[in-house]
């Protein structure tokens, strides 16, 4: 019993894993749109893609 209780525990923490690391790339494809459109400038958005 305490084995599937495991087992289900590490399948939530890749899924939760999973799902954090989807919405940390969608932030950050949803900023750069943004700084985009706020500057209308490749510019801006190349010094911060430089930065990561």
């Amino acid at each position: 019993m305490k084995t599937k209780t495991l087992n289900r525990n590490f399948i939530l923490l890749i899924i939760g894993q999973a799902s954090s690391m989807f919405g940390t790339v969608l932030l950050k494809f949803t900023v750069s749109l943004l700084i985009l459109d706020l500057t209308r400038s490749a510019r801006a958005l190349k010094n911060l893609c430089k930065r990561e």
